[in-house]
């Protein structure tokens, strides 16, 4: 079970460590995380009891919860179509018509969509899921 451990620094201010043994094993690797306040450090202490004495999946140590650790162009799309980009070797002097790999609406572009579209949650209508069922 993880706990929380107060402790002082040399200038006299307290701070506190959330600590528990990875996996929750007498084995396991001693994890820890520290928080300038106690109540920070009691929730992450349950969020570690809550996923099976591990790091609470998203959670960066020393930071926290991150909303978005990558930049958005070394997302799957934009380096997919940056790739094709760099493949068709278009150039001041390529005739139109030999642009057109290059242009959004090509078959390869709408396949990295696709592609990226699998990978991203869908909403489903509840009442298509009745319309499916119905005999």
């Amino acid at each position: 079970m993880a706990y929380v451990k107060d402790r002082v620094r040399r200038d006299g201010s307290v701070y506190y460590t959330a600590m528990w043994r990875a996996g929750g094993t007498a084995g396991g690797k001693q994890e820890s995380e520290v928080f300038d306040e106690e109540p920070a450090a009691q929730r992450f202490k349950d969020l570690v009891n809550g996923h099976g004495q591990n790091w609470p999946p998203g959670w960066i140590r020393g930071q926290g919860f991150v909303a978005e650790r990558r930049r958005a162009e070394t997302m799957f799309e934009p380096f997919a179509l940056a790739y094709i980009d760099r493949l068709t070797g278009i150039q001041g002097d390529t005739h139109p018509h030999q642009a057109r790999p290059a242009q959004r609406d090509h078959p390869v572009r709408r396949r990295c969509r696709n592609v990226t579209a699998r990978f991203q949650p869908v909403r489903q209508d509840p009442s298509a899921s009745a319309r499916l069922h119905r005999g």
